[in-house]
């Protein structure tokens, strides 16, 4: 029995860029289910990568 990993989504196409420039890898993307035209950005939740949105998103 493996357990299954915790995905953080993100919504925003920048944020998920400066997340992905940081090193962060994305594991994938998913069309976002309210608006057809954008895509939902799906990372591995770490602690690592909460305080580095935390330092994106409250700049």
């Amino acid at each position: 029995m493996c357990k299954e990993k915790k995905m953080k989504r993100i919504f925003s196409r920048k944020v998920a860029l400066q997340l992905i420039q940081k090193g962060f890898m994305l594991e994938r993307t998913e069309p976002n289910k309210n608006y057809t035209n954008l895509v939902t950005y799906l990372f591995l939740e770490t602690p690592e990568f909460l305080q580095a949105l935390t330092e994106i998103t409250h700049k």
